[in-house]
């Protein structure tokens, strides 16, 4: 089996991008669908990822416009559940750079806060409010 074959059979679609793109369980991110440009047929082929900023992002193409999605949360989408319907993603172990579905967790804004005060990510200072417990 083909290194490519075996990254589309661990892939699931983006619902919430409503076109053709899939991502692996650790980030991978393809074009899912087989596609013609300029007369050539092309399989799934992978989306480069860019480090520009705190977190690993893809441009992506929607409906014709090119959109910035942060590969966490496509991750996350596509792999974790939110039976809350929380609307922020969390990396347990803290590292940005760690995109993998089993370091990902659905959460609300203050106990992302919470979680990076706890883990020592966010370091208190004088002008710093406290975080609630």
């Amino acid at each position: 089996m083909s290194r490519q074959k075996a990254i589309n059979d661990k892939c699931r679609e983006v619902r919430s991008l409503r076109c053709y793109y899939a991502v692996s369980e650790c980030g991978t991110i393809l074009i899912s669908t087989p596609r013609k440009i300029n007369g050539r047929a092309y399989s799934s082929r992978r989306i480069s990822i860019r480090h520009i900023g705190p977190y690993p992002t893809a441009c992506l193409r929607v409906v014709g416009k090119a959109v910035t999605a942060s590969v966490h949360r496509l991750v996350a989408e596509a792999w974790v559940a939110n039976p809350h319907n929380k609307p922020h993603v969390n990396h347990k172990d803290g590292n940005k750079a760690n995109n993998h579905a089993s370091n990902l967790e659905w959460c609300t804004k203050s106990e992302n806060a919470r979680h990076a005060w706890a883990t020592g990510l966010i370091k208190r200072n004088r002008r710093s409010p406290r975080v609630p417990k």
